[in-house]
């Protein structure tokens, strides 16, 4: 495969990253970012031929050296970065202070791998524009579903985290789409701040909310269940 030529705009952005690498290796790009994670950059293809890439948020701050020599192994399908690994070398405090006290982002359950659904809710309904990690979050002690937060939206480290209790086969798969789909929004719209106050269920957010496809079902489902 013959490299494209790709350049990124100062100052850049995620999307423009992702834009990045899928201009470089000529393929279509899911990409997201994690924090807390003891991976720099992986890769793999999905069932439908895209390239999800996932990036450690230190590359952030990375210049467009260690982005090309990244497109290129991704693109020859290398291990080896040596900018990269100068990047960690500079920035080994920094690694060192964001692993601290978080948990290691993890996507396989044990019925449910979310990296899977992520990247299909991304290209259906965002347009893969959507760069936010996503995790399992914390087994909960309590019992009452009730009381359970199902998913949510870690602003400052640019995370979703979804409740383990919807890792069972007796949940049905609309119903953590669903819910993937509503952290998912808060990620892409982000959170406003209007009068002094924060804004994150705005009337754009609910019109958006209800154009899942199973959105009602997945509403109702959840009553009958007792989880809302």
């Amino acid at each position: 495969m013959k490299a494209v030529a790709a350049t990124l705009p100062l100052p850049y952005g995620p999307e423009d990253i992702r834009l990045y690498f899928e201009i470089a290796t000529d393929r279509n790009v899911l990409l997201t970012f994690m924090e807390g994670s003891s991976s720099i950059v992986s890769w793999r293809e999905t069932q439908e031929g895209s390239l999800s890439i996932r990036l450690h948020r230190i590359l952030l701050g990375a210049d467009e050296a260690v982005f090309s020599e990244l497109a290129e192994g991704i693109r020859k399908d290398r291990s080896r970065f040596p900018l990269v690994r100068e990047l960690i070398r500079r920035n080994r405090e920094a690694l060192l202070r964001t692993g601290q006290g978080k948990a290691r982002v993890s996507t396989k359950g044990r019925v449910y791998e979310l990296d899977r659904i992520y990247g299909d809710i991304n290209g259906r309904y965002f347009g893969n524009r959507v760069t936010a990690g996503i995790t399992w979050g914390r087994n909960s002690r309590r019992r009452n579903v009730r009381q359970r937060t199902l998913g949510c939206y870690d602003e400052r480290a640019h995370l979703i985290r979804i409740n383990p209790c919807l890792d069972r086969k007796s949940i049905p798969l609309y119903v953590l789409e669903n819910v993937v789909y509503h952290e998912m929004l808060h990620a892409y719209l982000g959170i406003r701040t209007v009068g002094g106050r924060r804004r994150m269920h705005t009337d754009r957010f609910r019109r958006m909310e209800r154009s899942f496809l199973h959105y009602e079902k997945a509403r109702k489902w959840e009553k009958d269940h007792g989880y809302r």
